[in-house]
């Protein structure tokens, strides 16, 4: 029964190995073919700066983009100065503090 102990943990962690670079894979092909183009709440919308351009007045500024467990998480300073973190696990995408991401 003993040897079976490492086998599986083995095995967990080649499917946790895979499932987490799937989720990334997946969620940089869906942020690359429908980026996000904007932020709302509370009936405010912010538009975000497309990649390739400088932000103008008025619009969010993508800051940094890394990858988390079983997706990929990009940052975008508002301008007012906030944050917002929205994070994109495989094909489901999800803003912090209330914010919903425009496609």
């Amino acid at each position: 029964m003993r040897r079976w102990i490492p086998l599986a943990l083995i095995a967990l962690a080649i499917l946790w190995f895979v499932l987490t670079n799937v989720g990334a894979s997946m969620a940089l092909n869906d942020l690359a073919s429908r980026p996000i183009t904007g932020l709302a709440r509370d009936g405010a919308t912010i538009p975000v700066q497309p990649s390739g351009r400088a932000p103008l007045p008025g619009e969010a500024r993508g800051l940094a983009g890394q990858g988390t467990m079983f997706g990929f998480s990009l940052v975008f300073a508002l301008p007012d100065g906030g944050l917002v973190t929205c994070t994109q696990r495989f094909t489901r995408l999800g803003c912090s503090d209330g914010w919903q991401a425009l496609r």
